[in-house]
């Protein structure tokens, strides 16, 4: 049996091994988001938009044509007249202004917005992992609270049934208490089945690796680390906007000047005339008198206009929110550092003198209930705070353009 003891102990360390090994990082759950539909579908898009912008910039194909011209109806005999002959022809549409080039530009720079909308897409991604992780932090704290204010309660509640047995209490005390218990034990389970859904939205972002995700590896230093300016991508999609609008209204400004169609043309005859063959060469243009190529014009002027509205509205934005998030920072930095060094010191010191009171039979029942919930009170308002500043750091950061990845 001795053999089999050892495959045991190895079977087990070896499963232990691959259980380690199968915990997904927060550094790996970061690569995981750059594989996300969403993400993947806006970089296919980008590429999409580019190779719109190569059919947009190209003049096309040049044409070939066979004509055959003045055959004789009843005959189709080509050396009866000297006018008979197969033509070959050749024909191409040629640009007289680099317009088309303009055209491959705007759609190259619809290409680079696209590619700017993903690398945002995949920040948004992100900052929804983080905020996950603050929730899920939250409620594992919150949890914490309550399951020592649960011990708590069982403690009181045993000297309430000493002091009842004793003829010091009342029967009403025990069942106040029992009744504060069962609606901690409630919020303990609330709190587990918010954690079930912040594991199911967290595999909608890394998939089924989310089972396996480990908390413990989150970089929280990184979220509370000062903030820096750094690539703001939603910004750098307008920009790129811009751009586009911009070549696109030079594209429409440079087609009022038409396009020619040259063609040249080889007619092979049967030489009656002795003339031999005849060669051809012909430049056609349309005269830009249509309405639609004002039209055209104007309505890709107006559409550059909105697009750098639009980039100077987000900016404006961006400014007023950065000064009321550092604005909220501040103020909820100064009413947590009161919370922690002040308030919570003074009700837990009175926590402590009335229960003491209290198994002593000094005071009832209420006053010391009364002084636990307080005291849990403040515990959660405490962790609320925490919970705020994390959120306000990563909106901080995000809008900032700073990486939210290490």
């Amino acid at each position: 049996m001795y053999p089999y003891k050892i495959l045991i102990i190895l079977a087990i360390c070896l499963l232990s091994l691959n259980v380690t090994r199968a915990e997904v990082t927060f550094k790996e759950a970061v690569e995981a988001l750059k594989e996300h539909a969403s993400v993947v579908s806006l970089e296919k898009s980008s590429q999409s938009l580019r190779e719109k912008g190569e059919v947009e910039g190209s003049w096309g194909d040049p044409q070939l044509s066979l004509a055959f011209k003045n055959f004789p109806r009843d005959t189709l005999a080509r050396d009866e007249t000297p006018m008979t002959g197969i033509e070959l022809g050749l024909a191409q549409k040629i640009a007289l202004t680099p317009k088309y080039s303009r055209k491959k530009m705007t759609w190259d720079s619809y290409g680079d917005a696209e590619a700017f909308a993903a690398r945002d897409q995949n920040r948004e991604l992100l900052k929804n992992l983080w905020l996950l992780l603050i929730n899920e932090k939250l409620i594992r704290e919150k949890t914490n609270v309550l399951k020592g204010n649960l011990n708590s309660i069982n403690k009181i509640l045993k000297t309430s049934k000493r002091l009842y047995a004793n003829g010091r209490g009342t029967q009403q005390a025990v069942l106040d208490f029992q009744i504060r218990k069962t609606e901690i034990e409630t919020e303990i389970r609330s709190l587990e089945f918010e954690k079930e859904q912040i594991n199911d939205q967290l595999t909608y972002l890394i998939g089924e690796k989310a089972k396996a995700f480990d908390f413990n590896s989150t970089p929280w230093k990184k979220l509370r680390s000062s903030h820096t300016s750094g690539d703001d991508f939603k910004e750098k999609v307008l920009e790129a906007k811009v751009q586009a609008k911009e070549y696109q209204h030079q594209a429409m400004q440079l087609n009022m000047v038409p396009d020619i169609h040259f063609q040249v043309g080889y007619t092979k005859r049967s030489n009656i005339d002795n003339r031999g063959d005849f060669v051809s060469a012909m430049v056609s243009f349309p005269l830009p008198f249509s309405s639609s190529k004002y039209a055209g014009k104007a309505q890709a002027y107006y559409e550059k206009e909105s697009v750098k509205k639009s980039l100077e509205t987000y900016k404006t934005f961006k400014e007023n929110e950065l000064k009321s998030l550092k604005t909220q920072l501040s103020r909820v930095t100064y009413e947590l550092h009161i919370l922690e060094t002040k308030t919570i010191r003074f009700a837990e010191n009175s926590q402590k003198i009335t229960s003491k009171s209290y198994a002593l039979g000094n005071l009832s029942y209420s006053d010391l209930l009364q002084s636990d919930l307080k005291l849990q009170e403040l515990y959660l308002r405490k962790i609320n705070f925490q919970t705020a500043m994390d959120k306000v750091n990563l909106s901080l950061k995000y809008l900032k353009g700073e990486k939210l990845n290490e």
